[in-house]
């Protein structure tokens, strides 16, 4: 009597990665081992792992990155920490006015201190 035994191997999905606020994901495979990379629009900076890889276990390695805003001038350059206030909006970008007023106030305050 012949016999056969055959095994079935089921590729890992880790699940969709989305795209940091302000930047991009590769779109590619989301199972085992593909990776993903990411990169920030013109005017922001990747903060976190450039790839992340999905593992055997089904989960993503490293944390999300985030793409924090730099803002430049031909004397400073320095990224603001009121950016998380920022919504990315279908037709553009809103500022929560509450959340940063009065550090925005305090940045200015000091740059123009700092450019006399």
């Amino acid at each position: 009597m012949l016999s056969f035994c055959a095994i079935l191997f089921v590729a890992q999905d880790c699940g969709h990665l989305p795209a940091p606020m302000n930047g991009t994901v590769t779109r590619g495979q989301t199972t085992y081992p593909n990776k993903l990379s990411f990169s920030c629009d013109e005017g922001f900076e990747l903060v976190g792992s450039l790839v992340r890889q999905c593992g055997a276990d089904g989960n993503w390695t490293e944390h999300q990155p985030t793409c924090n805003g730099k803002v430049k001038n031909d004397k400073f350059s320095f990224t603001p920490f009121i950016l998380p206030a920022l919504n990315k909006q279908r037709h553009g970008v809103r500022l929560h006015l509450k959340e940063f007023s009065l550090i925005f106030e305090q940045m200015i305050s000091e740059i123009v201190t700092w450019m006399k």
